[in-house]
């Protein structure tokens, strides 16, 4: 009897645990909605379920890539709008130069400022990268008391045989100037002396896939048109020494740099454009993959989720066979050989 005894009482407890484990674990999927052991539950379904997270998962990466390179073109957006800014003003005080109401020395020191302006918002930076130097290395653009400097007072030198300001200038013609701009000054904006003199950018951005199909570049850089023209326009009045010209060369001058600011607006506003173009691309293809996501997730929810009715009862279930295991365990440990005797 001891021996029988003995043995009930261990199947007893096993069969508490069991019970006590099965119903920990109903309790879990109640409380979180889904299935405890999906393997177990789904058998070879696993492999869909397992799948549909991976397609989640994938669908996620691209959600969270997609708010980086928005985040970086609501930059790119915000640094054009302030050179646009700066051009507009330029322009105003430019078209005022050719009207006489601002002095040419003043026009020089502003448009200085407004050089190492210009020069700064193009190198601003987006998450420790410089907006405008694409996949060049770097600040996007060279200081102009460096390079761009010196390379604007050695033409006008070999042209004229005197540096910007030189009191000897006043002698240059209006037509000596504008070839002077056609040729020499414009020839250090070209592809050759805006990357060795100016820019360190590449002409390629780093691109970014923003769907399973589609990839964009991610930005613009100090290569396009409309940064060159500004920075010529903005040098032609800053650089080339107004003070020292005769007033019909130096109206050249302005003239050059108001139709050069022109063309700047233009490209800025060309640039801006293609910029939004690429903000509604992401909006566009992140709405797309934010619905599939939802496909996906409605999918796995149909293998992985529980219904709570059926797990309330099997945890009522569970309970009162726990109880009830309980309750023999207890009846079992009172008995004795004495009771038999």
């Amino acid at each position: 009897m001891i021996i029988f005894n003995a043995t009930l009482s261990a199947r007893s407890r096993a069969s508490i645990a069991r019970l006590q484990s099965e119903l920990a674990t109903a309790q879990d999927e109640l409380s979180s909605g889904r299935r405890a052991d999906i393997g177990k539950a789904l058998g070879s379904r696993s492999i869909v379920a397992a799948q549909l997270r991976g397609q989640i998962g994938k669908s996620q990466a691209i959600l969270d890539a997609n708010r980086v390179a928005s985040a970086r073109l609501d930059a790119t957006q915000v640094a054009l709008g302030s050179l646009t800014s700066l051009a507009q003003s330029m322009q105003q005080k430019v078209l005022g130069a050719g009207a006489g109401t601002v002095d040419a020395g003043t026009l020089t020191e502003e448009a200085r400022a407004a050089i190492d302006q210009a020069i700064s918002i193009v190198n601003s930076t987006f998450d420790g990268a410089y907006l405008f130097t694409g996949l060049g290395a770097g600040k996007a653009l060279n200081l102009f008391a460096g390079g761009p400097a010196a390379a604007i007072n050695a033409a006008f030198q070999a042209k004229f045989g005197a540096n910007p300001g030189d009191a000897a200038n006043g002698a240059i013609s209006s037509d000596q100037m504008q070839s002077f701009l056609d040729t020499e000054f414009s020839g250090l904006f070209d592809d050759a002396n805006w990357t060795s003199v100016w820019s360190n950018a590449s002409d390629a951005s780093p691109e970014a896939r923003i769907s399973e199909t589609i990839s964009i570049e991610n930005s613009t850089t100090a290569n396009e048109q409309g940064i060159r023209d500004l920075l010529g326009a903005l040098t032609m009045v800053a650089g080339l020494g107004l003070q020292s010209l005769d007033a019909r060369t130096a109206q050249t001058v302005v003239a050059s740099a108001a139709a050069k600011l022109g063309g700047a607006l233009s490209e800025l506003a060309t640039m801006q454009a293609e910029t939004g173009i690429k903000q509604n691309m992401i909006d566009d293809a992140s709405n797309e993959v934010t619905s599939r996501q939802v496909a996906f997730k409605g999918r796995l929810d149909e293998f992985e989720s529980v219904d709570p009715a059926e797990v309330s009862v099997r945890i009522s279930t569970l309970s009162a066979q726990l109880q009830a295991s309980y309750q023999v365990t207890s009846k079992l440990a009172q008995l004795s050989l004495v009771n038999f005797i």
